[in-house]
């Protein structure tokens, strides 16, 4: 979603005109309507100020965030993956620490026996 829609998602949500969120960051209503519109964007201290408004963070409001919090991300993780790091998400930072020394020395030692593996004749 486009910035001019999430301040018109965030707004209307609230039950907020748009003369009420202009007084409250101060903009002029017709800047708000160009933000919603998507003919300007606005500068960012008024992304700051909007964040401020509406308790969100810049970052949702500029797509990098979803609304509960946790970051955007494009990447997708295979199934190994997922389960790889569920396991390590529940652990306390001194186990985390040791869980990736351990993960760092298994892939050297891998990496290791695969290079001895593909030099032999």
């Amino acid at each position: 979603m486009n910035l001019g829609k999430k301040i018109k998602e965030l707004r209307t949500e609230r039950g907020i005109s748009q003369s009420k969120l202009a007084q409250g960051i101060g903009y002029a209503q017709s800047i708000i309507t160009e933000w919603e519109l998507g003919r300007k964007r606005p500068i960012a201290d008024a992304i700051i100020a909007l964040a401020r408004y509406f308790d969100v963070t810049t970052d949702y409001l500029l797509g990098l965030e979803c609304e509960d919090g946790t970051k955007e991300t494009n990447l997708i993780f295979t199934e190994e993956e997922k389960k790889l790091f569920e396991l390590y998400k529940p652990l306390n930072i001194k186990i985390k620490h040791e869980f990736l020394d351990f993960m760092s020395e298994f892939v050297e030692n891998a990496e290791k026996r695969e290079k001895q593996h593909k030099n032999k004749p």
